[in-house]
Formats: structure tokens, C-alpha cells, sequence
């Protein structure tokens, strides 16, 4: 393979062709040597997590490092064994797939690179509704070839949340989610969602948050909500931010409030579990 670092002198745009054209050679001689083709490469968890929902294991190539991690992941048991990636491009590449699975958030300078390296590289919308996750899956059954494991899939869940639906009580306690440093999702997000759908009012939408922002304690002081939603999944609870969910406040100024512990992994990407959070929410009401 020739060298492909370009002087500094070199114009932008000619060192961006010959990045592109290594990467290519790049690609083409993994191919080659490894047989690879026709597989996906997921780099994102929540597209991870849709890719081991809804396709055999056979058909992917790797997944991202999150997705075996139990902390995050609520298919880690799927993943484990996998190839795993970084999201960086070499990897991917080097893995020459048929279809490469990133999400909203995801780097858009990599997705633009893989499309211009000729990949075919599809993108998952990030769900603000309920009615949003059912689209997703939709969206990611239809671009894997799996539009009937999608639909039923998505079947399922609304068979479930109409269930739900059916028994909900007139009365909507308060409640509140809180994340470290004070994170609080407002109504436009599917966190909000997800609290609305279990019967809940939402605190952090009251206080006019659309998309979310930070509470001070100070705020859930006043308000008194009846259930207090602790949001966090991190092993080390040593962070300035992390400290606010066990100040002393929580407990001593909110004595009529209920604190419970939710994993984020069901309520954080578009999958059958944010119905599982719905549920697990209702029994608190």
C-alpha cells in the first residue's frame, strides 16, 4: 500500500482524497483476505440493540463496545461473544459491510466518510414518544430485511400498552426523574413519555421544561413529588454530579415521597423495554 500521510503543506481537500483512497485499498484488501461481506456493523448502543432484536446473529459483523455491557445494554446477554467496535473507521472497514447501523447521535463526520467511501450507512431516528420507538423499529426492521419480526414486534407492545391503558386510575401522582447533577427530562423527550404512559405527571414538564434541564434540590423541595425516579447506572458514585442523588435533602425534606431506582438501559433507546419501564413505573402509583 503506498503511504498515504500527505505533507502538512498539502491542500485540505488533496489530503482528504488520498485518506479516502487509503482507506478504500484499505478495505478492499481486508475483503479479500478475510472473505468478509454481506454483514452488519452497528455503531451505536440503541442501534445495537435493535440490530439483536431483530437479526440472527449470523448476519452481524460487530456491534459496539457498549452493547455486552449489562450496565447499558438490555440485550447484553445477545451480545456476548461478539466482534465488538470502537466507531472509528478503520474498524469498520476493515469489517467491509453490506450495511453499517448508526443513530441520530451518532458521529456525523463518520457517517459522511463511510457514505463517501461508498457504505451503505443507515440512520436511526431518536425517539421522543412512544409512538416514535414503535417507528424506529419499524425503520431499522425495514432496512435489515426483518419487516415482519418488526411488526410484530411492534404488535406486541402496543397489545401491552393498551392493556395498560385500560386500567389506568384517574389519579396522576407527581414524580420526578433525576440523573446526576440534578437531570431532570422534560415532556418532549421519551423519558416524559414513558412517565405519562405509566399515569404519572411529570414535574420537570410542569416547571416548563420541554426537553429537560437541571433541578435544584431546592425545586423538588417545594414541589413535594410523590415518586422519585433515581436515574443512574454508573458503578463509580464518587462524582460531584452523582452526590446530589444522595443528599441528605431527598431524604429528609421529601418524607411523604417514594425513591426508586430505574435502570436507564429500558428507557434510554428505542426497544420493547420502554414498555417494560411503563410497567414497572405503574406498580409505584
Amino acid at each position: 500500500m503506498p503511504d498515504a500521510t500527505p505533507p502538512a503543506s498539502a491542500p485540505r481537500h488533496r489530503r482528504r482524497r488520498l485518506l479516502c483512497g487509503a482507506l478504500a485499498l484499505l478495505g478492499a484488501s481486508a475483503a479479500l483476505q478475510a472473505g468478509a461481506g454481506g454483514r452488519i456493523v452497528s455503531i451505536n448502543l440503541c442501534t445495537d440493540q435493535l440490530l439483536l432484536l431483530l437479526a440472527p446473529r449470523s448476519r452481524i459483523a460487530s456491534v459496539s463496545h457498549l452493547a455486552a455491557n449489562p450496565l447499558y445494554s438490555a440485550y447484553a446477554d445477545r451480545a456476548d461473544g461478539l466482534p465488538v467496535n470502537h466507531a472509528r473507521i478503520e474498524e469498520i472497514v476493515a469489517q467491509d459491510p453490506s450495511l453499517i447501523l448508526a443513530y441520530q447521535y451518532s458521529d456525523g463526520q463518520l457517517v459522511r466518510l463511510l457514505r463517501q467511501l461508498g457504505y451503505r450507512v443507515e440512520v436511526i431516528p431518536a425517539p421522543d414518544t412512544l409512538e416514535d420507538v414503535a417507528a424506529a423499529i419499524a425503520t431499522a426492521a425495514r432496512v435489515l430485511d426483518e419487516a415482519h419480526a418488526g411488526a410484530r414486534i411492534v404488535a406486541q407492545m402496543q397489545e401491552h400498552l393498551q392493556s395498560m391503558a385500560g386500567s389506568a386510575p384517574r389519579r396522576r401522582p407527581l414524580a420526578v426523574i433525576y440523573a446526576p447533577d440534578g437531570y431532570s427530562p422534560g415532556a418532549a423527550s421519551l423519558s416524559g413519555a414513558i412517565l405519562a404512559a405509566a399515569g404519572f405527571r411529570n414535574l420537570s414538564a410542569e416547571l416548563g421544561n420541554a426537553h429537560g434541564a437541571n433541578l435544584p434540590l431546592e425545586q423538588l423541595l417545594r414541589a413535594q413529588p410523590d415518586l422519585i425516579i433515581i436515574d443512574d447506572d454508573e458503578a463509580d458514585k464518587h462524582s460531584l454530579a452523582q452526590r446530589k442523588l444522595t443528599h441528605p435533602a431527598l431524604r429528609q425534606g421529601l418524607p411523604a415521597a417514594t425513591t426508586v431506582r430505574l435502570s436507564g438501559r429500558y428507557w434510554s433507546c428505542p426497544t420493547p423495554k420502554v414498555v417494560d419501564a411503563v410497567a414497572d413505573l405503574r406498580a409505584y402509583r
